[in-house]
């Protein structure tokens, strides 16, 4: 997608809505430990469907879009708050520690229906300063309540898919470690 303000909103507004949704569902519900697709529709709404990468390793999920829903996901992306870093007093702390995990990714690529999309279209993103309300028994293990967040990655904005069946493939490895990231979406557009 190239509209700058897809749906009205900037794409650094649309990862912190990403962002939102996927660190609102507990731990049981939450699409980002989901090893089968079976949590990927829940809070799903409004124009644009996400789709959740891991936290590391290798996903495989299958699962339904409606059709004319718009497809928002990360390829790596690092998310920071004041309730899981206690220690930072400020925004720019914030943004400096989901910086320089990012600055590290090496190799992004992503696929759909087997067509490699080109570097353009994989966007480095920053959000703007935006409030989570962490639920119990949080993937990111921080207590529940609101709190404060940024967040720095690349990402992909794909227009409305076809009805029918798609596949959606994406990767990312960083320059340091081992740390890499595999999901493999099998998507029913209905």
């Amino acid at each position: 997608m190239t509209d700058e303000n897809p749906f009205g909103k900037t794409w650094g507004e649309w990862t912190a809505e990403w962002w939102k949704w996927s660190l609102s569902l507990p731990k049981d519900q939450n699409p980002i430990t989901d090893s089968t697709g079976e949590n990927a529709s829940y809070n799903q709404g409004g124009p644009v469907w996400f789709l959740a990468g891991t936290f590391g390793g290798l996903a495989e999920r299958t699962c339904e879009i409606p059709a004319e829903k718009a497809i928002f996901f990360p390829i790596s992306c690092n998310e920071t708050s004041f309730a899981e870093c206690p220690n930072f007093k400020t925004e720019a702390e914030l943004r400096a520690f989901a910086k320089a995990d990012i600055d590290q990714v090496k190799t992004i690529m992503a696929t759909v229906d087997g067509q490699r999309l080109p570097d353009p279209d994989l966007r480095r993103l920053e959000s703007p300063p935006f409030e989570l309300d962490l639920p119990e028994r949080s993937v990111v293990g921080a207590p529940p309540g609101k709190t404060k967040s940024k967040s720095d990655g690349y990402w992909v904005f794909l227009k409305p898919l076809p009805v029918g069946r798609h596949e959606i493939h994406f990767f990312s490895s960083c320059r340091i470690g081992t740390q890499w990231i595999e999901a493999w979406f099998h998507l029913t557009v209905r």
